[in-house]
């Protein structure tokens, strides 16, 4: 608790959630050389644990590229890569940065610290850390304007999503939805209160289980879900699906870093007890969560053991495919038949990725140093990146 107080007192200093949580890592480490009762292996094992509490709710994982998208108009298909530095767009994802053009505001500056896209026709919704833009491709400009007014301004937008036709912003402390009448951000809570997102990696989703619209949201150690049904798209009654086994015992996912939605199956992924199949069912208008075995990964060699690091990102295909984008490469697996593993598709043990977009039959990976993949099918039935 105190780490996360003091990286929310270093954040108002800095204008990149990264910078602050790295700066306040090297404070920790200094202070923790100067105390003369610790020695050097308990002062590594404090600064990892320090480390690991930022790492888990995805903010020193988020390097380099952190948002993709496509998006189509006018017989063009644009695509789109959000990094710190801004956003930028290009018809060709293979140029090199320096030719990708740039996504400014209305001001001609750069969006700063782009942490999500949603890609709604031809509009694209932008988080960034000043709060949410629009970028219309139809336009032929490079301009994003404002979504909403500074409702937001003391918190940082980290996931988009559109929930029962509104669009919905989650934030570093809540949920927004945003009210195109009045043109302005509303928090999405009930009369009684809210929730919080914290600072974990989460995505907003939408689920229909047993005939009834469902809205989840993965923030830190727990998955929040409201029934939309009856009023509750409007003043949502958030609750938290205790995650059992098939034998009823409770289990702890720790921290959830990444999640998504096939059918009625909720797969999440946690930082260290790997990705769980979570089946949902409809008990009288509540979820009820049931894990399932952690998704096994291919041995690899030379030592034969399974390579999957922590996973940064997860999202389905739309099919039968799932991909994860983690902390050494891009790795698949396959749902459909059963009995698949995770296994490795592009990068190294050594390669960072931070987010992965499947789009028709190629995949887009975003990278913490070497800028954006695409792995495509090749003439030949392969595969290259």
């Amino acid at each position: 608790r105190l780490v996360m107080q003091s990286y929310r007192c270093v954040l108002g200093w800095s204008a990149s959630f990264e910078t602050a949580a790295e700066g306040l890592i090297a404070a920790a480490s200094i202070a923790l050389s100067q105390i003369a009762a610790l020695t050097a292996s308990r002062r590594k094992q404090i600064a990892k644990g320090i480390q690991d509490i930022f790492f888990g709710r995805g903010i020193l994982a988020e390097r380099g590229i952190q948002a993709i998208g496509q998006v189509a108009s006018g017989g063009s298909t644009h695509w789109l890569a959000g990094a710190d530095s801004g956003l930028r767009v290009s018809a060709n994802p293979a140029s090199p940065w320096s030719q990708w053009q740039p996504i400014s505001d209305a001001g001609n500056a750069p969006l700063p610290g782009v942490t999500d896209l949603f890609v709604h026709g031809t509009k694209v919704y932008i988080a960034t850390e000043l709060g949410i833009y629009l970028w219309d491709a139809t336009t032929g400009n490079h301009t994003a304007v404002k979504v909403g007014g500074n409702e937001m301004a003391a918190q940082t937008p980290r996931c988009l999503a559109v929930v029962a036709g509104q669009l919905v912003a989650g934030t570093n402390y809540t949920l927004w939805r945003f009210d195109e009448t009045l043109h302005s951000w509303n928090q999405w809570i009930p009369a009684g209160g809210g929730i919080e997102l914290k600072l974990a990696a989460s995505q907003i989703m939408a689920a229909t289980v047993g005939g009834q619209d469902f809205c989840l949201v993965a923030a830190l150690r727990l998955m929040h879900c409201a029934n939309l049904g009856g009023g509750g798209a409007t003043a949502p009654d958030w609750k938290s699906p205790v995650l059992r086994d098939a034998h009823d015992q409770e289990l702890n996912p720790g921290w959830i870093t990444s999640s998504c939605v096939v059918d009625t199956t909720l797969y999440v992924a946690t930082a260290y007890q790997g990705v769980w199949p979570v089946q949902l069912s409809n008990d009288s208008g509540n979820l009820k969560a049931t894990v399932g075995a952690a998704l096994p990964v291919a041995p690899e060699p030379p030592d034969n053991k399974p390579g999957m690091g922590k996973v940064l990102r997860l999202v389905n295909d739309g099919n039968q495919k799932l991909y994860a984008a983690t902390t050494n490469g891009l790795f698949e697996f396959t749902l459909q038949p059963a009995g698949g593993q995770w296994t490795r598709v592009a990068g190294s043990d050594k390669t960072v990725i931070t987010v992965v977009l499947p789009i028709g039959g190629a995949v887009a990976a975003g990278t913490a140093a070497g800028g954006l993949w695409v792995r495509q099918p090749t003439a030949g039935g392969g595969t290259e990146v």
